[in-house]
């Protein structure tokens, strides 16, 4: 009965960490943004809400990073950079095509994002 209760354990665990997935976002921005980018790519591990920016600078090499997230409502996620607390930004990764919007310091839509087909 032991063992069967632990391959039973075992068997749930195993099941719960294959659910997670990395939703993953093609974006791009809505307003200039110096240096341009050649591509913006946001990446949200649903199972533990990780939210990871990925992009790359016209000539340089790629970019990423993981972002500071203040707030999970469903799948909105309230954000900020690590270290800049100057804005706050708010994205819903639960739709197929998705603004980015700046909330603080003023509302504004920053970039426009669409699911990857999988």
């Amino acid at each position: 009965m032991k063992k069967f209760l632990a391959i039973l354990v075992l068997g749930l665990l195993w099941c719960e960490h294959s659910l997670s997935e990395w939703v993953k976002f093609n974006c791009e921005n809505l307003k200039n943004v110096k240096p341009p980018r050649d591509y913006i790519v946001y990446a949200i591990n649903t199972d533990n809400n990780a939210f990871k920016q990925i992009w790359r600078v016209v000539g340089e090499e790629e970019e990423s990073v993981y972002v500071n997230i203040l707030n999970v409502n469903g799948t909105e996620l309230t954000y900020t950079y690590h270290g800049d607390n100057k804005y706050t930004y708010k994205f819903d990764y639960g739709k197929n095509k998705s603004i980015d919007y700046q909330i603080k310091p003023s509302l504004e839509a920053s970039i426009s994002c669409v699911r990857h087909k999988q």
